[in-house]
């Protein structure tokens, strides 16, 4: 009986090795975005595609209300062409806008009544896109206004009910395309207007 030689032994063990990797390690991108839209909408979220194109990319998410948590942001990057994103009242803190740096083409972001503070608007002020940021009644002060002096597109910012005062005015000056601004309920003054 012929006895398989050693380099045959090896080489065939190689190539076990090599499809078992290669079948552990596939991923299809593709799949883990039908996965997650499945998801969203089983929540009871809002998915808008781009219709006009034929991949028919996600380009808008809407989890408003849906206790999702920081935890489930970072899943989001599968959206590759993710333009508007919308998380009223997720749960999310600043630690699940650390996730955003991974979405650079946002240009409308909601993250209106959530814990988030000074601290998550330096994640925030990495969304250079940015056209529109709704921070109402989350607990942003004037601090947190310092970091987004960069965020050249911006629009429209929503600062109702947070604790901006007139200090704050200083950093939102800097914003030198913003076309609507509510700062209802907060604490600028007439004076600092």
């Amino acid at each position: 009986m012929n006895q398989p030689s050693c380099g045959k032994v090896v080489m065939l063990s190689v190539l076990v090795l090599l499809a078992i990797l290669s079948a552990g390690c596939s991923h299809d991108p593709r799949s883990e975005q039908e996965r997650l839209i499945d998801e969203i909408e089983r929540m009871g979220g809002l998915i808008a595609r781009d219709e006009q194109r034929l991949e028919r990319p996600v380009y808008r998410v809407e989890l408003g209300t849906r206790p999702i948590g920081d935890s489930f942001l970072r899943r989001l990057k599968a959206f590759d062409r993710l333009e508007m994103l919308s998380l009223g009242n997720t749960g999310i803190t600043d630690d699940g806008l650390a996730y955003l740096k991974e979405m650079p083409q946002l240009r409308r972001l909601n993250i209106r009544y959530n814990a988030v503070t000074d601290e998550g608007m330096k994640h925030v002020a990495e969304l250079h896109q940015l056209t529109r940021l709704d921070l109402m009644n989350t607990k942003i002060t004037d601090a947190g206004l310092r970091n987004l002096d960069e965020l050249e597109e911006l629009q429209t910012l929503i600062l109702w009910h947070t604790d901006v005062t007139d200090e704050g005015l200083e950093h939102i000056a800097k914003l030198t395309n913003l076309r609507r601004l509510d700062l209802g309920d907060t604490l600028i003054t007439d004076a600092g207007l």
